[in-house]
C-alpha cells in the first residue's frame, strides 16, 4: 500500500517566503492523525450535547452534574448584577443559567438605591427565583406638598389605624410571618406592619423607626424616622413611590422607590 501524501507550507529561512511542500507520511502516522481527529470530533459533540442539556463537569467533585439557574427581577428594573463578586455585565430582569449546585452571593445594585444582597442556594436541575426584589432609595427625596395636598393627606392619615396584621402579613410575638411562614425574628417590640403596594416587600415599625424588608425577611433597611415610638399612621401611594406621614403639625412626603 502506498503511503499517503501531506501538503504543508514551509517558511524559507533566507527570504521568508512560504513554500508549498509535499511529504509522505507513514501509514501508521496517517491512521493515528485520523483517530485523533475522530476522537476530538466525538468529544466536542458529546460536550455540546451535554452542555445543551444543562450539564457541566464539576471539577471539585470530579463528576458531571445537572446545573441550576437563578432568575432575577427587580423594581425598578435595569439594576446591575454581581454573582460571587463577578459583574455579569447584564441588568435585571435576567436569567443566569448553567450554575453548578451550591451557594452564590448575589448583589443587585442601581445608582441611588440601597443594594440588595442575598446568598442564594442553587440546586441541581432547579430554578431559584428572586423575582420580587424591591429597591429603595438610599436617601429618600422629600417632596413639596401644596396646602390642599396637606389637608387631603392629613384627613387620610386620620382614618388609618396601625395594625399588627395586613392580609397574609402578621406579627406573632416578636416574629413576622408571611403567608404562614416565618420571615423574620426581631428583638424589639413591633409596633405595626404594612404591605408595600406590590406585596413584594413590607414595612415594619420598631420603636420610632420604619423599616423595609423583602418578602423572605432579608435586607432590613430604615426608610424613615417618626416623632414617636408609638405606632404612627403612614400611607404609601399605589405605585409605591411616595411615603407619607405626619411630622409635628405638618404632613411630609418622601419618594422612596
Amino acid at each position: 500500500m502506498s503511503r499517503p501524501y501531506v501538503l504543508y507550507w514551509q517558511l524559507g529561512t533566507g527570504n521568508g517566503i512560504l513554500t508549498p511542500m509535499v511529504k509522505k507520511w507513514s501509514f501508521k502516522v496517517f491512521v493515528f492523525m485520523w483517530l485523533v481527529l475522530a476522537i476530538s470530533f466525538v468529544t466536542l459533540a458529546v460536550s455540546l450535547t451535554v452542555s445543551a442539556a444543562g450539564y457541566r463537569f464539576n471539577w471539585q467533585a470530579r463528576t458531571i452534574v445537572k446545573t441550576g439557574l437563578i432568575v432575577l427581577e427587580s423594581d425598578p428594573s435595569g439594576a446591575a448584577v454581581e454573582i460571587n463578586g463577578k459583574d455579569l455585565a447584564a441588568t435585571t430582569p435576567l436569567r443566569q443559567t448553567y450554575l453548578l449546585p451550591g451557594y452564590y452571593d448575589v448583589l443587585v445594585r442601581l445608582d441611588g438605591y440601597i443594594p440588595f444582597k442575598k446568598t442564594v442556594k442553587v440546586e441541581s436541575g432547579q430554578a431559584q427565583y428572586e423575582d420580587t426584589i424591591t429597591l429603595f432609595r438610599e436617601v429618600p427625596e422629600q417632596l413639596t406638598l401644596t396646602q390642599q395636598e396637606q389637608t387631603d393627606l392629613l384627613a387620610q392619615l386620620a382614618g388609618i389605624t396601625p395594625q399588627l396584621r395586613d392580609d397574609k402579613l402578621e406579627v406573632r410575638g416578636s416574629e413576622i410571618w408571611v403567608d404562614d411562614r416565618l420571615a423574620a425574628r426581631l428583638f424589639s417590640e413591633i409596633k405595626q406592619v404594612k404591605w408595600f403596594p406590590t406585596k413584594r416587600a413590607y414595612f415594619v415599625q420598631v420603636d420610632n423607626t420604619l423599616h423595609t424588608y423583602q418578602l423572605d425577611g432579608s435586607n432590613d433597611y430604615v426608610i424613615a424616622t417618626f416623632d414617636s415610638v408609638d405606632a404612627t399612621p403612614f400611607l404609601v401611594d399605589q405605585n409605591g413611590e411616595r411615603l407619607v406621614f405626619k411630622r409635628g403639625d405638618i404632613v411630609v412626603a418622601y419618594r422612596i422607590n
